[in-house]
């Protein structure tokens, strides 16, 4: 299966691997700070980046 993958296919399977496993830390630490966990995984599955950074700035204010 992996044998007929080139370089480009790889890094493509890496990238999502860890876009998902970001999707999974952002629902787990949301839940865990009593957060809408839902609303953002949401928001960082339909806006990547900027809504992960976004998630950063509101968990970081509701710290404190």
């Amino acid at each position: 299966m992996f044998g007929s993958l080139g370089m480009p296919e790889l890094l493509l399977l890496l990238a999502l691997l860890v876009y998902i496993a970001l999707l999974f830390w952002v629902y787990r630490d949301a839940s865990r700070r009593g957060m809408n966990a839902w609303l953002w995984v949401v928001v960082v599955f339909f806006f990547h980046l900027l809504g992960f950074v976004a998630y950063l700035i509101a968990r970081a204010t509701r710290a404190k």
